[in-house]
């Protein structure tokens, strides 16, 4: 998968199809779905959700005063609209999907080691 999945103007789901798995490729199943949802919410109740950007991210943070050696994973980027669903057909594919997410992380923060 290349992250970020979702940006800007994107639609508020992933896969951008809606119909097949992206981890295994199987169709979704009729009798239910499993997703991820997130978003962001706003303070003020004259704030609509145009005007709210969605992200989604896991870090690394290391000890260093001068932040070096830190790690991101941007999962969502500035997604306009607040909210998202990262559809999976199963939760072995979430589990699947997570685990993906911290290997990046965990590679990242090998390669900011090395500087």
């Amino acid at each position: 998968m290349k992250y970020p999945l979702l940006k800007g103007r994107d639609k508020h789901f992933y896969p951008k199809s809606g119909k097949k798995c992206s981890l295994c490729g199987e169709s979704f199943r009729k009798d239910g779905i499993v997703y991820l949802a997130g978003g962001a919410v706003a303070d003020c109740l004259l704030v609509d959700d145009k005007h709210m950007d969605a992200f989604f991210k896991i870090h690394y943070h290391t000890a260093a005063v001068d932040c070096s050696g830190n790690a991101c994973v941007e999962v969502i980027q500035h997604l306009q609209g607040g909210q998202f669903e990262l559809l999976f057909c199963s939760t072995p594919c979430l589990r699947k999907f997570l685990m993906e997410m911290v290997n990046k992380l965990e590679a990242a923060i090998t390669k900011a080691a090395k500087g």
